[in-house]
């Protein structure tokens, strides 16, 4: 818990930087008018906050997504400014996968769209279940750190499955595409950073998008961008899961945001060269 000094310094901070991210935001907003943005992966992990911080519906500084709803369709956030533009959100649970992202894979093929933002959490994905007992990976028998690390496995496991789906689409599309991999969920892992971008950049997740930019030359790019859209523990109604690692501020979660705008500038303007 911080003091009400420290919470005045870092409201200040925050603030300042609102400015100075506000250009950024606005040049991508005009981009997105004459674009499409697709933001997708397990469920979970953000996608729907994510989608609204960048549309501007949602208030990165003053709103707090704490609350996890299953999104059951596709969902789209348009701007403000221009609703024919869109971030295009796809479902991320696994018996939604089948027939949600049936048809995006060959938008994806196609060139549908300029950019794709895909979320993981290295497996901290949120539960929509009122209780960990009642996923189907709980044995009555085990504890719950049993559960939770069987848990954290399925999740990474399928978070790979994820981008194993989309690999032949984004190798077929012909055009410019960049790919930003978004991991989220930072205050719970933080205390594990080494492994987590081992895992991301030389593990089989890695590998992967190695074998698309081989394959797709100077026609691709990739960033790797590791952030908190929100600081709290994960938990279901009642139960925590896992706690907020110590000393993760509001302002390293403010600037994990920021510095997501600059990465997804930087790929708006590599897509927009000639």
């Amino acid at each position: 818990m911080i003091g009400w000094k420290d919470a005045i310094e870092v409201g200040k901070w925050a603030w300042d930087n609102r400015a100075g991210v506000k250009p950024v935001l606005t040049s991508f907003r005009r981009w997105l008018r004459r674009s499409k943005l697709l933001v997708i992966g397990p469920g979970g992990t953000g996608k729907s906050t994510l989608a609204r911080m960048l549309s501007g519906e949602f208030d990165w500084l003053l709103d707090s997504p704490w609350r996890y709803d299953e999104n059951v369709g596709v969902t789209r956030s348009a701007l403000k400014a221009d609703p024919a533009a869109e971030i295009v959100v796809m479902p991320g649970q696994q018996h939604r996968r089948r027939t949600s992202w049936a048809g995006v894979g060959q938008d994806i093929a196609n060139g549908t769209f300029q950019g794709v933002l895909l979320l993981s959490a290295f497996g901290h994905h949120s539960l929509s279940d009122s209780s960990y007992k009642l996923h189907r990976l709980f044995e009555p028998e085990r504890d719950k750190d049993t559960f939770w690390r069987k848990y954290l496995e399925a999740n990474r496991a399928d978070e790979i499955a994820c981008l194993k789906q989309l690999v032949p689409f984004i190798k077929a599309c012909q055009r410019k595409l960049w790919l930003a991999s978004v991991v989220t969920k930072q205050d719970l892992w933080r205390a594990s950073d080494a492994a987590v971008e081992r895992w991301y950049r030389e593990g089989e997740y890695g590998q992967l998008i190695e074998e698309i930019a081989v394959h797709k030359g100077d026609t691709f790019r990739h960033e790797f961008h590791p952030m908190s859209l929100v600081i709290g523990n994960l938990a279901t109604k009642n139960e925590k899961l896992a706690k907020n690692v110590e000393g993760y501020d509001q302002q390293q979660q403010v600037e994990s945001v920021r510095r997501l705008f600059e990465v997804v500038e930087g790929l708006r303007k590599w897509g927009a060269e000639k």
